[in-house]
């Protein structure tokens, strides 16, 4: 059996009555009542310390993760015009290159560019 230990606590009247109502029922017991009350009241506190202890933690690993997801979305992003710029590339050739050398600025030769011209797909 599980030790029990006396205590004397005084309520305000409504909850009192409230009280004696609920104990008014058969199979119920001021004591298992309040033990019930006492143990949830508990418990609930116990969850918020919890939270207070992890929550901080929590936010910065979700901060962190928010972070990361960003730089995913920035690097799809660069991958995504260098490849446009490459399909750029392909599609006027040599234009810029004549460009600029009309314009007197030195152009990099690039053994790439000296092979036949791909079609470009849409």
């Amino acid at each position: 059996m599980v030790e029990k230990i006396r205590h004397q606590l005084f309520l305000p009247k409504p909850i009192s009555d409230r009280l004696e109502a609920l104990a008014a029922k058969p199979g119920a017991s001021k004591s298992a009542i309040l033990t019930d009350a006492v143990t949830a009241w508990l418990n609930r506190r116990g969850a918020s310390e919890l939270e207070d202890r992890f929550g901080i933690r929590l936010d910065r690993l979700t901060a962190a993760i928010g972070r990361l997801e960003r730089d995913g979305h920035i690097q799809l992003e660069t991958l995504a015009l260098f490849r446009q710029m490459g399909e750029l590339d392909k599609e006027f050739g040599d234009a810029w290159k004549l460009a600029a050398a009309e314009a007197g600025a030195e152009v990099p030769v690039d053994e790439r560019s000296r092979e036949e011209p791909k079609e470009v797909r849409p």
